[in-house]
């Protein structure tokens, strides 16, 4: 293929100059020329050119061992039967030679390929490789990170049909309908998908239908903590007579790496919470819920091999680097600062772990009556609290509430808050303003002032507002 660049195949220990990566990643985000790469590697030879009526380019993606990944939204002019009217491709490449490498191993294990090198089993490639761009595409749902995805989406994969038929209950079950919605998709990472089975019971004749959800991971040893993390938390609520549930752990394929789980009644609290004058009893339900569930003892195992980004450590480590970046623009109050950072390090340097959800807000919290359902424990780990309780109060500031609604956005954090409270230990209550003063750390480092006299008034009054937070009762002992 040819570009006004040089040819940009690259060779197994080559490293990238900068100006060459930005030609690279000039093409890859150009919307025009893409569209052209993509009408020469998605379709087989008797695809038909032309076919691509819109080409849109979707998040970009760079570090983490990749040079780019880019998300691509294709609308096809004329699709033929059971080709989809609107694709999603993702193009990405990764460090070294590890692209090149990863395609022959695709080729290896399915070498169903057409001429340019394209696999596929219709006329729109499932994987292909565009070698002067050393960038593999693959059409949604074929992810090479994420096996069972297209498995799923095409339905009936016999590694998790008994265990979904045990859940119909006694007698004998056959499968007579499966459907799979995705829900939520990120290349290469994750993806969760909503699966709609009907069965039928042989002996009486009767249909019923349930709902389940699955979830792929980009590893097998991810996915097998996953269910055992699910598995545990979901044993332990139901014996101890917790005051919520989780989703109960319904089959797992390490092949696959897919975790299929059961669904959960009730209304998400961002949609209560949303819906305005209802919405009390949801955040006093929900907020005991979650007291409960951070005072739920699990097993070690529940938190091994996983590092949550939403750690106290990582958290610590944060706000150390804000403070840099405020003393080097403000160094009239270094000292302040300083002053606030140690006192809030020491606060929260003995402060004893417990089970978090670890990225806990109104969509992974069910209510359904005075029932709750809490979902997504993907980040459970052990850890502070608090760092749940502040999430889901700045979600809940965020979340959207009709004007009509008797009480705004802070007014349903606060009831969240206080009722989380009125469950909780009393030192746990203390520790709030400091992440309070954390996050105005944050929020003042994020102010340009470029030598702007106004904008550095607004850091000092940020300051001095998060040095007032920790001198109110409860902020400092």
């Amino acid at each position: 293929m040819a570009h006004d660049n040089d040819s940009f195949v690259q060779h197994p220990h080559e490293t990238l100059s900068r100006g060459r990566r930005d030609s690279i990643l000039h093409i890859v985000s150009s919307p025009s020329r893409m569209r052209d790469v993509l009408e020469r590697h998605l379709w087989l030879p008797d695809g038909g050119a032309g076919q691509i009526a819109d080409c849109r380019v979707g998040k970009i993606r760079t570090g983490s061992g990749f040079r780019f990944l880019v998300e691509y939204h294709l609308r096809l002019r004329s699709p033929r039967p059971g080709t989809a009217a609107h694709l999603m491709v993702t193009g990405l490449s990764y460090l070294r030679a590890q692209t090149r490498l990863l395609w022959e191993a695709l080729r290896f294990s399915a070498p169903q390929s057409n001429a340019t090198g394209a696999m596929a089993a219709g006329p729109i490639a499932s994987f292909s490789y565009v070698p002067d761009l050393d960038m593999l595409l693959q059409v949604f749902p074929h992810d090479a990170r994420l096996p069972g995805l297209a498995t799923l989406m095409a339905g009936r994969p016999p590694e998790f049909l008994p265990s979904i038929m045990a859940e119909f209950g006694d007698g004998a079950w056959q499968l007579e309908h499966w459907t799979a919605e995705s829900l939520k998709y990120r290349p290469t990472r994750r993806a969760t998908l909503r699966l709609d089975v009907r069965a039928r019971n042989t002996e009486s004749g009767r249909m019923e239908e349930r709902f389940f959800f699955a979830k792929v991971y980009p590893d097998p040893s991810e996915a097998l903590r996953a269910y055992q993390r699910q598995d545990d938390l979901y044993q332990r609520i139901v014996a101890a007579g917790a005051s919520f549930g989780v989703a109960k752990p319904v089959a797992h394929a390490a092949d696959l790496q897919t975790v299929i789980q059961s669904a959960v009644p009730g209304v998400s609290l961002d949609r209560l919470v949303a819906s305005g004058p209802d919405a009390r009893h949801a955040l006093r339900v929900a907020a005991r819920a979650v007291a409960g569930l951070h005072q739920t003892p699990l097993h070690r195992h529940s938190f091994d091999g996983y590092a949550s980004p939403r750690s106290l450590p990582n958290r610590i480590d944060r706000l150390k680097r804000d403070e840099a970046l405020l003393a080097s623009a403000h160094p009239e109050l270094a000292g302040i600062i300083a002053t606030l950072v140690t006192t809030i390090v020491a606060r929260l340097s003995g402060v004893p772990p417990a089970p978090i959800h670890g990225d806990l807000k109104p969509e992974h919290v069910y209510v359904d009556g005075s029932n709750v359902f809490i979902i997504d424990f993907d980040f459970l780990r052990a850890s502070d609290p608090m760092l749940d309780v502040v999430r889901m109060e700045t979600c809940l500031a965020k979340s959207q509430v009709p004007a009509s609604a008797p009480s705004g956005r802070e007014a349903a954090a606060r009831v969240f808050i206080d009722e989380y409270f009125a469950c909780s230990p009393r030192d746990v209550q203390e520790r709030l303003p400091l992440y309070h003063a954390m996050s105005m750390i944050t929020a003042a480092s994020r102010v340009k002032s470029g030598g702007n006299s106004d904008r550095s008034l607004l850091v000092e009054e940020v300051i001095r507002q998060a040095t007032l937070l920790l001198q109110e009762p409860g902020g400092t002992r």
